[in-house]
């Protein structure tokens, strides 16, 4: 059965497997628009028609590690709600701004002194582990002064509709939509930054790479990667 093909139907009738996360897989399109990576994702081909979507219902990683069925439910109930607010599925049906309600259990309920009560809870034991600098990396109190980055928001020129023109930038920075980035963004040095594209694999810029701010200039971001093979590696994000 291998070897029969069928020239009138696509992949002449053999079955084809795309397998990945295409949230964190994008497609890299040198110098290109907004619009061309998205006319390059691949549901956006013809051949998206013709696939079958098959969605995995059974986290692997937690049946192997031999969890009690408690820890392994708790873990569970959380990545689905983070996956739900990464899709924006979150208090549906929603217009892309929705409220998210954090859960109980992440929220510090009793204190006297609000601000000791944060420190004690993000650096347990800090009088002992404050020289530790993988203890530092994986935590952090966000009270330094802040720097605000504006985006330039323009028309696809290659958009050649008379209703465009009537666009303003001021109206593109005023949308707040999921899955497009804010027109303003507010950062500290120190402050834990994740990539959301694919800029330089070689040096470890790839989407879903984890950072430290370093450094705030007016034209460029100074960070240092704190996961994979570069970790503490510093470089500079335009």
């Amino acid at each position: 059965m291998s070897g029969m093909t069928k020239e009138n139907v696509v992949f002449s009738g053999k079955v084809i497997v795309f397998g990945g996360d295409f949230r964190q897989i994008l497609p890299v399109n040198p110098r290109g628009s907004r619009s061309d990576i998205v006319n390059s994702t691949i549901n956006a081909s013809y051949l998206w028609d013709h696939c079958e979507v098959l969605t995995l219902t059974k986290n692997m990683c937690l049946l192997q590690r031999g969890l009690q069925s408690s820890t392994a439910s708790e873990i569970q109930e959380f990545s689905d709600w983070i996956v739900k607010i990464s899709d924006g599925k979150l208090e549906e049906p929603n217009d892309g701004l929705v409220e998210v309600e954090i859960p109980k259990e992440f929220l510090i309920s009793e204190f006297n002194d609000p601000i000791q009560a944060i420190v004690n809870t993000t650096y347990p034991d800090l009088i002992h582990k404050y020289t530790k600098e993988s203890f530092l990396q994986s935590r952090a109190i966000l009270a330094r002064e802040e720097k605000e980055y504006l985006i330039s928001n323009s028309v696809d020129e290659s958009a050649s509709s008379d209703a465009y023109s009537n666009i303003t930038s001021e109206f593109l920075n005023s949308l707040s939509m999921f899955g497009l980035p804010n027109h303003k963004i507010k950062l500290k040095i120190g402050v834990p930054i994740m990539l959301f594209r694919n800029l330089d694999q070689a040096t470890g810029l790839c989407n879903g790479s984890r950072l430290i701010v370093t450094r705030l200039a007016n034209h460029v971001i100074g960070a240092k990667l704190i996961i994979g093979n570069k970790d503490g590696q510093e470089i500079y994000i335009p």
